[in-house]
């Protein structure tokens, strides 16, 4: 049986809350042991991460402790293997299949990409062709990037193909 109590103390001890609690080493024990797809990695995923990621794994424990113990959520899988977008949770209510994806926004980060965003609908809505696109911002993000990336985007909006990524 893994000593769960250390670690928990490790990763979450800024949080006295969840690093204190008595049942949090029984909720990781249960969400480990359940034969629910994806648990038992979630829960390695936990164990470990870093400082930083653990919170977000934590945020994901407690959705899936919240989701086991909801009588009318059935199937409920964590990362599926199925092809296709991979969401965080996927599970029924009754006969409807849901997806769900969970993110811990950081106040820094959250004010970067609102940033971004805003910057992006601003230089580009003159485009006169429709456009969509994904972004991840990486930690080391600064608002000067931004005007970088819609140069770059504003050169050559005319030579990128639909559905395809661009990495």
């Amino acid at each position: 049986m893994k000593d769960y109590i250390n670690i928990i103390q490790q990763k979450m001890g800024s949080y006295s809350g969840i690093a204190n609690d008595p049942q949090v080493p029984e909720v990781l024990r249960k969400i480990e042991s359940s034969s629910i797809p994806g648990a038992k990695q979630l829960v390695k995923n936990f164990l470990s991460s870093n400082e930083q990621s653990s919170h977000d794994y934590w945020l994901e424990i407690f959705i899936m402790w919240k989701l086991m113990n909801d009588k009318r959520i059935s199937n409920l899988s964590y990362e599926s293997k199925k092809k296709g977008n991979k969401p965080d949770f996927r599970f029924n209510i009754d006969t409807i299949c849901y997806d769900l994806e969970v993110k811990y926004i950081r106040p820094h980060v959250y004010e970067k990409e609102k940033s971004f965003i805003a910057e992006c609908e601003n230089c580009l809505s003159n485009v006169q062709k429709p456009w969509f696109f994904s972004y991840q911002l990486r930690h080391n993000f600064q608002k000067y990037h931004i005007s970088e990336f819609i140069s770059y985007l504003k050169a050559h909006i005319n030579n990128f193909q639909t559905n395809i990524q661009y990495y």
